[in-house]
């Protein structure tokens, strides 16, 4: 998503800098229809530092905002961590409240949830505990998976 800068100033004043996260999560909240997750914050920012903390962190370099200049050759913001945390967000204010609830668990342990279809999230969760019992016993179990289908696909 591209985040126009103040159309007035050439010189990139401190008015016309990038958003911040909590900015955007908060400008999403105010656009109503959200129904809050339990035991979450309704103040908007606290909201927007609740839900960084359930995300896996940006990457400084990967996820960083970058000004560029679009189409119309007006100079904007594309600020992809800001993107993949509404993507996430919207996604999981979809879900149920179940299931907004598993996600919360989960990630608190340390399993994120990366916007997966919740079906695909509790396999990921499922696999992790497996493999958080006994890593060795995972590991041969799985090489010896993967033997078996690449065998398979060898015949």
């Amino acid at each position: 998503m591209a985040y126009k800068p103040n159309k007035q100033k050439d010189n990139y004043a401190p008015d016309d800098r990038c958003p911040t996260p909590e900015a955007v999560i908060d400008e999403f909240l105010k656009q109503g229809h959200v129904r809050v997750p339990p035991g979450a914050p309704t103040d908007g920012f606290q909201f927007a530092r609740w839900w960084m903390a359930l995300q896996i962190p940006g990457d400084d370099f990967a996820e960083a905002a970058f000004q560029t200049t679009n189409k119309n050759g007006e100079k904007v913001w594309e600020t992809p961590y800001h993107d993949r945390l509404l993507y996430t967000l919207r996604k999981f204010l979809k879900l149920s409240k179940a299931h907004q609830l598993y996600i919360i668990e989960n990630t608190k342990e340390g399993v994120f949830w990366k916007g997966d279809d919740i079906d695909t999230y509790i396999k990921i969760v499922e696999e992790t505990k497996k493999m958080n019992q006994d890593k060795n016993q995972y590991i041969e179990d799985s090489i010896a998976q993967m033997k078996k289908v690449l065998g398979a696909m060898g015949s």
